[in-house]
């Protein structure tokens, strides 16, 4: 990817000889430095990723640089729950070397730096594109198959027929077939649909409360007119522990339910 650039042009080269329009202040074109200073992220090499901001802030090529840096930022690095505030700070390290430094100044050069070191300290993935571009790949022959009654020879991660062994918990009552073919109900949702993976004990406290006591618990008087919730409902305790129980990030869409009916096979 090759940015235009909106800097300016004026500088000499350390030397004092005039520099060519892709040149930095160090002899380096700058689109290999802009090339290395991603590279330099995409590896964790925080050394090399701070002096090639520097290279190209220094020399003009800020615009260029905090562009590169945004584009970083979603091909290379995971951002995951660790690492999510990344962005926030890029974007404001950003604002400072803008609007209140000069990009090419010390202190904008610093922003710069500032924003390389974080971004080449936060782990890198570059997972997106990878998973983008195959999925972008195989779609037209995917449902090519589909469409003739075929079985994909490459397909998504989730089945086409009904979302496959994952149906039991997607087809709830939030969705048209879940109400309608299955009868999905919000006793349905709790039991299942609602699991999560880290179950915090202050939401298993108030979850097991509502389940127990949702005759006064819940707010029916608020959806009276949803037949998909046609409460109050009274749940085993088979029902309740299941409900209580994380879910596997190993297997996350294990569930005992049988997808033709609402409620747990072995309940009650």
């Amino acid at each position: 990817m090759i940015e235009d650039d909106d800097d300016e042009n004026s500088k000499t080269k350390d030397d004092g000889t005039d520099k060519a329009w892709f040149e930095t202040c160090g002899g380096f074109n700058r689109y290999e430095v802009m090339s290395a200073f991603q590279k330099g992220v995409r590896r964790s090499d925080v050394e090399v990723s701070m002096f090639c901001a520097w290279e190209l802030c220094r020399s003009g090529f800020g615009s260029v640089y905090w562009s590169r840096a945004k584009t970083t930022l979603v091909e290379d690095l995971m951002l995951g729950y660790d690492s999510a505030h990344v962005p926030a700070a890029i974007y404001n390290l950003e604002q400072l070397a803008k609007n209140k430094f000069e990009m090419d100044s010390r202190m904008g050069c610093g922003a710069a730096m500032k924003a390389a070191r974080i971004m080449a300290e936060a782990p890198s993935s570059h997972e997106v594109l990878h998973m983008a571009e195959y999925w972008e790949g195989i779609a037209p022959e995917r449902l090519e198959a589909i469409n003739n009654d075929e079985e994909p020879e490459h397909d998504f991660p989730v089945n086409h027929d009904e979302w496959g062994d994952k149906s039991y918990q997607i087809l709830d009552l939030h969705t048209r077939r879940g109400k309608a073919k299955y009868g999905r109900d919000l006793a349905h949702f709790w039991v299942e649909s609602s699991r999560t993976s880290e179950m915090t004990p202050i939401e298993r406290t108030y979850k097991e409360r509502l389940m127990r006591n949702n005759e006064a618990g819940y707010p029916w008087r608020d959806v009276e007119d949803n037949d998909a919730m046609d409460g109050p409902y009274e749940f085993s305790e088979a029902e309740i522990e299941h409900a209580l129980t994380s879910t596997d990030r190993d297997d996350p869409w294990k569930g005992d339910g049988d997808p033709e009916q609402t409620r747990l096979n072995d309940a009650g």
